[in-house]
């Protein structure tokens, strides 16, 4: 049954008790969603954020959280924004309320405010029909989830790839070890390695380090997973992963390139699923598979493929305009900031 009587609260009424409560209620519920990844946000990115509640009677019944940033004349909002460190947010829902009735206050939101252009990637398959009928062009959002309840390691291993197991045994034969490390000693191995990888790509890391820090200072062992793996001493390889409601996620990882002919990559995945399984947790989220290599690369652990909405609408022709040149831009922005970013200012001629 559909709802007729929601309004739209102010957001200045969800504080983070009330918002928080409504997360937890919510199926569609994740930690990009806490009040608690949204402050993370605002600190490590500057955005600003907006928790769009729907009541109904004064029970809130459906919310929105909303990242917001402007370039120049251009207001962008987004649940979430692209390139925020963020795979996934949308609507939290009751049940019995539909996604149309977050789209139009969100719809109203972006009249009210003047913006330009609206993005939202959920955290499920969503109703790619009310999004096509609200104004959005929907692109794919893939990832892969791979099943953990009521499974032993024995069957998870029997699911993987045969060049996924061939690459465990070989990390593991050839002396990597894995282990959890406190994210003080994480953190200087993790981002050298991050800023080795986007170096050969001529870029910087398009996350910047005041991210993972912050990370790191907000979420404790229990809940963020600063995984290491090392040979002969030497730090190879490392992972990120979060836990929250039963689900683990894998948020960033990284290798030293020099190394990869060890697969340490591969045996810091399973040892984080092996402890997932130890630790009762449900799901596994290996959060996104956009580029083909990834995609490759996180299949090989036998998770399903499941495709989400991306959804954008623009509200104006100089928004359109805009993320064009913005994409066409971005190659040429990324090497730039790269060069100026080099020691000494040393350059590299880019033929």
């Amino acid at each position: 049954m559909v709802r007729r009587t929601a309004r739209t609260t102010p957001a200045s009424i969800l504080d983070d008790r009330r918002w928080d409560a409504l997360v937890e209620v919510s199926e569609q519920g994740e930690i990009f969603h806490t009040s608690s990844w949204l402050a993370l946000l605002t600190e490590a990115f500057g955005l600003g954020v907006v928790r769009l509640g729907i009541e109904e009677d004064g029970i809130l019944i459906a919310g929105l959280p909303i990242l917001t940033r402007g370039l120049g004349p251009i207001r962008f909002a987004g649940s979430p924004l692209y390139n925020v460190a963020t795979p996934q947010m949308g609507p939290l829902l009751t049940p019995g309320v539909t996604i149309g009735t977050v789209l139009a206050a969100f719809e109203d939101f972006q009249i009210q405010n003047g913006i330009a252009l609206a993005e939202m990637i959920m955290g499920q398959p969503g109703d790619d029909q009310a999004l096509a009928r609200a104004g959005y062009s929907i692109e794919e959002s893939r990832t892969f989830l791979l099943d953990l309840e009521g499974r032993s390691r024995d069957d998870l291993w029997a699911g993987f790839a045969t060049r996924c197991r061939t690459a465990i045994r070989k990390a593991e034969r050839t002396g990597v070890e894995v282990a959890l490390v406190a994210s003080d000693l994480f953190w200087p191995e993790f981002r050298s390695m991050v800023e080795q990888v986007f170096a050969r790509q001529g870029r910087t890391p398009p996350i910047p380090e005041r991210f993972h820090r912050a990370l790191g200072d907000r979420y404790g062992p229990e809940q963020l997973w600063t995984v290491l793996a090392t040979h002969r001493g030497q730090a190879v390889a490392a992972g990120l992963f979060l836990v929250h409601r039963g689900r683990l996620y894998y948020l960033d990882g990284a290798s030293d390139p020099a190394q990869k002919h060890l697969c340490a990559n591969n045996l810091v995945q399973w040892w984080a699923i092996k402890r997932a399984l130890a630790q009762g947790i449900e799901l596994y989220d290996l959060v996104g598979a956009g580029l083909p290599g990834v995609a490759q690369f996180k299949a090989s652990f036998g998770g399903r493929l499941v495709i989400r909405p991306f959804a954008r609408k623009t509200n104006s022709r100089l928004a359109l305009a805009g993320l064009g040149l913005a994409r066409a831009a971005l190659p040429t922005l990324r090497w730039a900031r790269f060069q100026f970013s080099l020691p000494n200012r040393k350059r590299i001629v880019k033929r």
